[in-house]
């Protein structure tokens, strides 16, 4: 594999053969016209544009552009934003837009679809995404589509049926999962899920060629979904830590204030439902006599 700062997913791993692609598009297409690998023009972008790991495609069909991502992890309502930017990127890349938006001819394009395979462990929550669900106003002036095909293998078996190569992917992932869930570690449950489907002549085409690069490549990727669950539970942690201390402070201020108001212990313990021994560790704190 080429040194890139970037890393290809196993997703585009895959995809990146035109033979590959041509099964997946018309998976998606769900049509019985055929769809030539010769007739594939791969366009993907090999610039740091996302993330570390590189999960893009991008490739032109006759006269339509298709931009393809995959993630893996919790649901994630930007994808049409991300692709946005990415198709702002590609149109200055691959078709020179920059310099040909000022000329007065009129520019000539593919027409554009986008599409996300999610592989959640939840059920995605839309099929169709939509750029303008995020304006604050309800302006329609700029739109972009991006629908969502689940490709977890428990869940989108009606569509990896439709593709060998994907369904193939789906299982190695899961199988990954699944590993991991039962107690082995990512590096173990990686090396078993690679024997196994190389044993079962499992996605062979990535297999073969970039064996070592998918152990790298699983790791990374896996780890860097992790540690971003672990900062969510870090920043709800704390955020309660933060909200309970608030609440506390809150409490001990009515109670030192009850206490400045010559409240009994008794009347001060009914209306904050608190202990005898809270509130006089309050008053002996700030040199207060108690009642």
């Amino acid at each position: 594999m080429a040194n890139h700062q970037y890393k290809d997913s196993v997703f585009r791993m895959l995809f990146n053969d035109p033979v590959e692609l041509a099964k997946l598009y018309k998976a998606i297409r769900d049509t019985d016209e055929d769809i030539l690998p010769e007739d594939l023009k791969i366009t993907t972008l090999n610039d740091i544009l996302l993330d570390s790991v590189k999960n893009d495609l991008s490739f032109e069909w006759k006269d339509e552009a298709i931009v393809l991502m995959e993630h893996q992890s919790t649901w994630n309502e930007n994808m049409p934003a991300r692709m946005l930017s990415y198709a702002s990127r590609l149109m200055d890349k691959t078709y020179e837009v920059h310099d040909a938006i000022y000329k007065s001819e009129l520019i000539t394009l593919p027409e554009p679809h986008f599409y996300t395979f999610y592989m959640g462990e939840k059920p995605p929550r839309k099929k169709v995404l939509r750029l303008s669900d995020a304006f604050r106003g309800k302006c329609k002036d700029l739109e972009l589509v991006c629908h969502v095909i689940d490709i977890s293998y428990s869940r989108g078996k009606q569509f990896l049926d439709k593709c060998e190569p994907l369904e193939e992917y789906s299982f190695f992932i899961n199988r990954i999962a699944g590993s991991k869930k039962s107690g082995m570690t990512l590096d173990e449950a990686t090396h078993e899920a690679i024997a196994y489907c190389k044993k079962h002549q499992i996605l062979m085409q990535v297999l073969n060629r970039y064996e070592e690069e998918v152990i790298d490549v699983v790791s990374l990727r896996w780890n860097a979904d992790d540690a971003k669950k672990f900062a969510e539970k870090d920043k709800k942690a704390a955020v309660a830590e933060a909200t309970a201390k608030t609440e506390q402070r809150v409490r001990e201020g009515m109670i030192l204030n009850m206490l400045r108001k010559h409240f009994s212990v008794d009347s001060i313990i009914e209306a904050v439902n608190g202990t005898s021994e809270e509130i006089l560790a309050i008053a002996k704190k700030n040199g207060l006599a108690v009642q």
